[in-house]
């Protein structure tokens, strides 16, 4: 039986332009476009109100009179922590406070491994807890929760000197002198709803953050027996693997109401469950360094790999995986330039090139579960490394540039008992674009990593 899935869209009918987009999704001046989104904030928002606006979504009244709209008003900001103490509300725990390992990491080539200094200590995680709010309002692609006079962000979240995601497409706009925010959309229709949990993420489309952010907290509440008939929201447009892990992690009998970037939500009883990873998407000012690498419950990530091997074991799968793997990746950003040369060295050395993207999600698991050793440049396919043997033999490429958030990785493989290798390249292009700078790997590098392993590493 599978889940009951509710679509939450614009009441309207599509316009002329909404179909024109329809009709260039996966095209080139679609890409082009999501691009410019990204460099430009506040242009998706822009987009997004003249479609609206021609396709008949909005009035020109509400068009010109739009930041009268209740959702634009200036709010105090909040977190959810915060807001509970504030009004007294219970806190359901759901995974106990606990310590991340200190990172263990090898970088080759051996001369630079002084260049890098792992942290000593274990990193403290909070406890993960579930709270209900009354009469909020969700936003999509956000985990901002709206109230009548506030805004509420998770507990790891500092709007006073990190800048969010939401920030960066132009959703929510933040006032450093009065301390306030508010939401930069105009929405094409509403939904009210009497009870549902809260799911929805500016990073949900991503797999690295929702196998590490997201996920958990799906995972984890969806244990609760209390809480085994409650409606989940999360956001339209996700990837058919992040799909078929949502799916295994709610069963077949919860409804999941799929919330369009275009509405707004009101929630009677929202069930809102704390953060249980979060890396900050940038920062006002001065570079916070130890929140730079970002933070994650040990617990939250091993109930993930817990369901899902467990799920793998039961699940008879046909296709055959290798066991020695290279990871191809396919991205704008932070491309392994000479990947095709550095592909042809590890074919030679009896590895299969694998597109993880391609497999199910099941299939992901499996492939990351039994491989004996997997090499590939750094990206969002490397979350998979939670589900890991510990024998296996991990291997990231990745340029060696002064801003590299080279314990992101670590953090997550300290889960599955891994001790991660690096093999650093060079950082090439725009220098602006940081840690989603395109790199290379000399061929020169690779044979002599190749050459120090054992046999069986190989």
């Amino acid at each position: 039986m599978e889940p009951e899935v509710i679509h939450l869209k614009p009441r309207r009918t599509k316009g002329m332009l909404s179909a024109l987009a329809d009709k260039a999704k996966g095209t080139r001046l679609r890409n082009i476009v999501l691009r410019m989104t990204v460099r430009v904030p506040g242009l998706l928002g822009i987009i997004r109100q003249g479609r609206m606006f021609i396709d008949g979504d909005l009035s020109l009244k509400e068009h010109l009179i739009q930041r009268r709209n209740s959702f634009r008003k200036w709010r105090d900001v909040v977190s959810l922590g915060e807001y509970a103490a504030r009004l007294g509300l219970t806190r359901a725990l759901l995974a106990p406070a606990a310590n991340c390992p200190a990172p263990v990491l090898t970088v080759f080539p051996v001369s630079r491994q002084s260049k890098i200094t792992t942290p000593a200590n274990e990193e403290p995680f909070p406890e993960i807890y579930s709270v209900v709010i009354n009469d909020a309002h969700v936003i999509p692609s956000s985990n901002t929760i709206l109230t009548n006079d506030l805004m509420i962000f998770h507990d790891l979240y500092n709007p006073r000197c990190q800048i969010g995601s939401e920030e960066l497409n132009g959703r929510v706009e933040f006032d450093e002198r009065q301390r306030k925010a508010r939401l930069k959309l105009i929405f094409g229709g509403h939904h009210d709803l009497a009870e549902a949990a809260h799911f929805l993420d500016a990073a949900a489309a991503n797999y690295a953050h929702w196998i590490t952010e997201i996920l958990p907290r799906i995972v984890m509440f969806c244990e609760v027996e209390a809480y085994k008939n409650i409606p989940i929201l999360v956001d339209e447009n996700l990837l058919p693997n992040i799909w078929q892990s949502l799916a295994l992690a709610i069963g077949s009998y919860r409804s999941v109401y799929v919330v369009s970037p275009l509405i707004s939500v009101k929630v009677q009883k929202l069930h809102v469950i704390s953060v249980a990873g979060y890396i900050p998407f940038g920062f006002r000012g001065a570079t916070d360094h130890d929140a730079l690498h970002g933070k994650y419950s040990p617990v939250a990530l091993a109930s993930v790999r817990d369901l899902a091997i467990e799920a793998v074991m039961n699940e008879k799968l046909e296709r055959i995986l290798p066991k020695k793997i290279f990871i191809r990746r396919k991205s704008s950003s932070r491309r392994l330039l000479n990947q095709d040369q550095i592909e042809e060295i590890l074919l030679a050395k009896g590895f299969s090139v694998v597109s993880p993207e391609e497999l199910t999600f099941l299939e992901q698991v499996r492939l990351f579960n039994e491989a004996e050793a997997i090499i590939g440049p750094t990206g969002a396919a490397f979350a998979n490394i939670i589900f890991c043997n510990p024998s296996a033999k991990v291997t990231i490429l990745i340029a060696e540039v002064p801003e590299m958030i080279y314990f992101y990785w670590v953090k997550f493989a300290s889960v599955a008992g891994l001790n991660l290798t690096y093999v650093l390249g060079r950082g090439d292009g725009d220098a602006s674009h940081g840690v989603h700078r395109d790199f290379s790997v000399s061929t020169d590098t690779m044979g002599s990593f190749l050459e120090e392993l054992r046999p069986d590493e190989q």
